[in-house]
């Protein structure tokens, strides 16, 4: 925590879950950085240890922000969002786990968004914090996406996961698709991508392949692999702080 840090009941309080570690940050009002930390998750003890001893979490706050990363999820329509389709739909593609439930955002007007996170985190977070709202990092993502890019026609924006890629496909200012693959180097990373060309029908000469967030130690093969290919490639990385996620950024971006 900087030793500078003074508590405001309009401080911001933002949660990150991902890969079985907590990271909190508190932010002013306009979303400028105060303090931060970050606690590997076990289980609901340690949790509740956090939430009754430290400080950070024993103060007030006027807005309270759970993001899950790395957390399995499956973007579907929303008239079929009610609990009993989304789980069978959730099923076909993911495991849940006996200590997980399913949790429910908005990625579009039209398009629901379910992901699970440990049951014991959702309740200890809603009981500590009767305010706290959740977010997957699809949402965080998509909303980042639409803020950033405008003006390219057609747009695979591509966010580099611990586990894997996260996709987000733009054709004439239109949502097409947003999911995750199980890609850990360029070569799968190359299938997945011009699979989804192929899928939804791209024009490779009309196509940008956005990759955003950090800068990835594969940037230079993943751009030789894609070049002859896709029009044009991007790295992306902005002014994202260095100290914090990929995810953390997106949605400060957005939020600021």
């Amino acid at each position: 925590m900087a030793n500078n840090y003074h508590h405001s009941v309009s401080n911001r309080l933002i949660l990150e879950y991902s890969n079985g570690a907590l990271r909190w940050v508190v932010t002013d009002k306009q979303y400028n950085l105060l303090a931060d930390g970050t606690f590997t998750l076990v289980d609901d003890e340690i949790l509740s240890t956090q939430f009754r001893d430290h400080r950070i979490f024993n103060e007030i706050f006027s807005s309270i922000q759970v993001l899950t990363g790395q957390s399995s999820f499956v973007c579907l329509p929303e008239e079929l969002a009610d609990p009993t389709s989304a789980r069978k739909l959730f099923f076909l593609q993911h495991e849940l786990s006996k200590e997980d439930v399913l949790m429910r955002g908005v990625l579009t007007t039209d398009i629901a968004v379910m992901y699970a996170i440990p049951q014991y985190l959702r309740d200890q977070v809603k009981q500590k914090f009767p305010i706290a709202e959740f977010e997957h990092e699809a949402v965080t993502f998509y909303r980042w996406v639409n803020a950033r890019f405008k003006t390219i026609a057609t747009n695979i924006i591509v966010s580099h996961r611990e586990n894997g890629i996260l996709a987000i496909v733009q054709k004439d200012g239109e949502f097409k698709l947003c999911n995750e693959y199980p890609a850990n180097n360029p070569e799968e990373i190359f299938f997945y991508i011009m699979t989804l060309v192929e899928q939804l029908e791209l024009d490779p000469e009309q196509t940008t392949l956005s990759w955003v967030g950090h800068t990835s130690k594969d940037q230079k093969t993943i751009f030789d692999t894609f070049e002859p290919y896709i029009q044009k490639v991007n790295f992306i990385s902005d002014d994202f702080l260095s100290e914090y996620s990929d995810l953390i950024n997106f949605y400060l971006k957005c939020a600021s």
